[in-house]
């Protein structure tokens, strides 16, 4: 692969079997934990795509940057929207200043 020829863009709703994989493989086996007992009948895979294909979901298209290099996605970046970052009264005492 060529390391000079890598670009990056706003990920795509269309992206999301190639995106998928990618989400799967950083999380490990989390996702399979988290997700599987959700739809028996869908794969892992499936479940992410159509997170990824909601405009509501943490792992929509939306909040995607993904790098790409000779037509195909590489690499992916998740960036949670600001507002998910919640601190409650508990939390914010458990944060040390």
């Amino acid at each position: 692969m060529d390391v000079f020829n890598v670009s990056y863009r706003a990920a795509h709703p269309r992206d999301v079997l190639e995106i998928a994989p990618l989400i799967r493989l950083a999380a490990g086996e989390m996702m399979d934990f988290l997700l599987q007992p959700l739809h028996q009948q869908l794969t892992v895979e499936q479940i992410l795509a159509r997170m990824i294909q909601s405009e509501t979901s943490v792992l929509s298209s939306q909040n995607i940057e993904v790098a790409y290099s000779h037509g195909r996605i590489i690499g992916m970046a998740n960036s949670y929207p600001a507002n998910l970052d919640i601190i409650t009264e508990e939390i914010a005492r458990a944060i040390s200043t």
